[in-house]
């Protein structure tokens, strides 16, 4: 009990910390924000229980990543973007066509190997922009700029606010 109560007091201290709140989402490996996370349950038309059986998580964890109390983890961000591609899977997309990847380097990546071209974003080890990426966070950063994953997600993409046209003036 004692144990709990240190480290009930610890989390506190730490979550205080001007280093923990000045902390970027970026830098703590997370790309789905709360309001991303609700857009998505919305979208797959599931109630929060329905989700959270979809994603093996409890219906309070959906509900603390809705509410932006706890950060969305990796393996729960790639199942969110799974179900919502397979959902909207209207035509298939060759990320090698799109991308024009030269056949040497088709032949290595995986995303060509498995004719998985509309989930070239949610296999690792996938050759984009030359290379393969170390690491889940790496690799998402890159595939949020590319046309693949925005056609793919075309219907659920959120607008930043320096994407939305300026209002007019004086109305």
């Amino acid at each position: 009990m004692a144990r709990l109560a240190l480290l009930a007091s610890y989390w506190d201290n730490r979550r205080g910390s001007r280093a923990f709140d000045a902390c970027p989402l970026v830098l703590r490996g997370i790309s789905v924000d709360k309001d991303e996370f609700c857009r998505a349950r919305q979208y797959l038309g599931k109630s929060q229980r329905e989700l959270a059986n979809l994603l093996g998580v409890s219906v309070r964890a959906v509900q603390s990543f809705e509410q932006g109390w706890r950060p969305v983890p990796v393996h729960v961000e790639r199942q969110i973007l799974f179900l919502l591609a397979m959902k909207n899977e209207k035509d298939s997309i060759r990320c090698w066509e799109v991308r024009d990847c030269p056949e040497a380097m088709r032949k290595k990546c995986p995303a060509w190997e498995f004719r998985a071209g509309n989930l070239c974003w949610f296999i690792n080890g996938t050759i984009c922009r030359g290379s393969v990426h170390r690491n889940w966070k790496e690799k998402i950063a890159l595939c949020r700029e590319c046309q693949v994953f925005s056609r793919t997600f075309e219907p659920f993409q959120r607008k930043r606010p320096e994407e939305e046209p300026p209002s007019p003036s004086g109305i």
